[in-house]
């Protein structure tokens, strides 16, 4: 039987994230994900987007039906019952909330028919799905669950009962037919002294038809048209509320088939229609973000994911976020890691795209365990428990620990964390200290990377750390010859240029090529 959009069945639900990961602001992930949480609150798919999955068959699960959905029609479709049955959803846990705590304002005839018009909307909705997918075959398991139980379910005799049900209800009340009488003086309308009686329709003539005829005279062709719209909502719900007690007593068979409609109905929305209106959001969400950069030509492709470090790849790779913020420019990149290889160290010159790469690094293996597209031509992802990013920051001066201190204190942290089957992502750290002291504790670091097992990116100025072990290996930023001011932001497998800690030294006290060049034209 069909449990849900997001998993294969109950079994690969995993236990949900509430907090955004601590990740999210080092790869710009809150730039991305963030946004689309921010975008559809309403639905609050925060928890879908902080629990990246663990499981194999629920990532391809997923997959499968992200693929299918780059239908634009199919979509449009599912968006529209989204947001139709969410909306219902939350209308009638009001209603029943309102109703269960003894709330005496809405126990009446007013609320009933509230009820009944969004069973006749949510009956409306349901059908209208049902006639979109009816005769389409779908691809994606989880789409195919779905659509075989959403028929299952119109040709229930539950829903065709409250559909029936509905039907004569809006027939019955669309004979009833009566007169209002008004009597006192019209200023009674503010001072309460206008007495208003009710009485069953009895061939009186119609006063609207006795107006119609009157003005009929002064009709000279054609007319403007000066009808306004007017909210459905009752503009006295007091005076509402006792007219239909009125027309209750006058009506009650009318009124006492509402009564046993509403005891009987009051739970009509389908619990899995509307866990699937909340939970498919997560697949439109994030179409609704890639979209837009097709202007830069890029792609994304759905990506082959392991528990295995074997081999590890992506080609074509870029950062989403920085694709999203700007026009033009963006450079991609590949990696690979094969076996005994686990640890990255990157070097290169400052501002030359190694921070990007590392977020893409990132960003990809996170969007796959989230079981939706990657930003890259071709990949094949780890499957890991957690991603793990230290990034270097400024100093505080309000903190009596140093920079230095705070990098090995936050390192600690991650190492606490980490498993063999996490990401670590480390970018510049150990920055505020000697050569020596640098060199001395980024041996100690990559011991413990070493050891630990975990898959390890390290972007540093420390060109000897390219060189700790079988397990890692070495990337550069690449440099335009011709004019070393140009950056290529292109990262590829080879040596360190050894002038990592020169450059690292140049920049930060100004002597930069870039900046003596810029002095100079100065």
């Amino acid at each position: 039987m069909f449990y849900s959009i997001l998993f294969p069945d109950a079994g690969a639900e995993p236990e949900w994230n509430r907090e955004e990961p601590e990740c999210f602001k080092d790869l710009n992930l809150d730039q991305v994900l963030g946004r689309i949480v921010y975008k559809k609150k309403d639905f609050g798919l925060a928890e879908f987007y902080y629990t990246p999955l663990s499981d194999a068959r629920a990532i391809m699960y997923r997959q499968d039906i992200t693929r299918e959905l780059e239908d634009p029609a199919l979509r449009a479709a599912f968006d529209a019952f989204s947001s139709a049955i969410f909306s219902l959803k939350n209308v009638m846990a009001d209603i029943m909330d309102s109703l269960l705590s003894g709330n005496k304002m809405y126990d009446n005839y007013m609320t009933r028919g509230r009820v009944m018009d969004c069973a006749d909307w949510y009956s409306f909705e349901v059908a209208k799905l049902a006639g979109v997918l009816r005769g389409r075959e779908m691809r994606s398991e989880g789409l195919r669950g779905f659509s075989e139980y959403l028929f299952a379910y119109i040709n229930s005799e539950s829903f065709k009962m409250l559909g029936e049900r509905v039907k004569k209800l809006r027939e019955a009340f669309s004979k009833i037919e009566y007169c209002i009488f008004l009597s006192g003086s019209t200023k009674g309308l503010s001072t309460g002294m206008l007495r208003v009686s009710v009485q069953k329709y009895e061939g009186q003539p119609s006063h609207a038809d006795e107006l119609m005829r009157c003005f009929e005279k002064f009709k000279q062709g054609e007319t403007s048209g000066y009808e306004r719209s007017l909210p459905d909502t009752p503009g006295n719900p007091e005076v509402e509320s006792r007219l239909l007690d009125i027309l209750a007593a006058l009506f009650s068979e009318e009124y006492g088939d509402l009564n046993d409609f509403c005891r009987r109905h009051i739970g009509f929305v389908d619990n899995i229609l509307a866990r699937f209106s909340r939970e498919i959001q997560f697949y439109l969400g994030w179409h609704e973000s890639v979209e837009d950069t097709g202007r830069h030509g890029l792609g994304f492709c759905y990506p082959a994911v392991t528990e295995s470090k074997e081999r590890i790849y992506a080609y074509g790779c870029y950062d989403f976020a920085l694709a999203k913020n700007i026009e033009a420019g963006i450079v991609t990149n590949d990696f690979e890691i094969n076996a005994p290889e686990r640890i990255v160290v990157i070097t290169g010159p400052n501002q030359g795209g190694k921070t990007t790469f590392s977020r893409a690094f990132g960003q990809a293996h996170y969007f796959a365990c989230l079981g939706l597209s990657v930003p890259a031509r071709e990949a094949s992802l780890f499957i890991f428990d957690r991603i793990l990013t230290h990034h270097g920051r400024e100093e505080d001066i309000t903190q009596e620990n140093g920079q230095l201190r705070d990098d090995l204190m936050r390192l600690r942290g991650v190492l606490e964390k980490a498993t063999d089957r996490s990401i670590i992502l480390v970018n510049e750290i150990l920055a505020s200290t000697t050569l020596s002291d640098a060199m001395l504790l980024g041996g100690y670091m990559m011991d413990m990377f070493a050891k630990l097992g975990a898959i390890v990116l390290c972007v540093t100025f420390l060109d000897e750390l390219a060189n700790h072990g079988e397990e890692t290996f070495s990337m550069a930023g690449l440099i335009n010859e011709d004019d070393p001011a140009k950056r290529t932001y292109k990262i590829v497998r080879k040596p360190p240029s050894g002038l990592a800690y020169a450059e690292h030294i140049a920049n930060k006290y100004g002597l930069s090529y870039e900046k003596l060049r810029g002095r100079i034209a100065k």
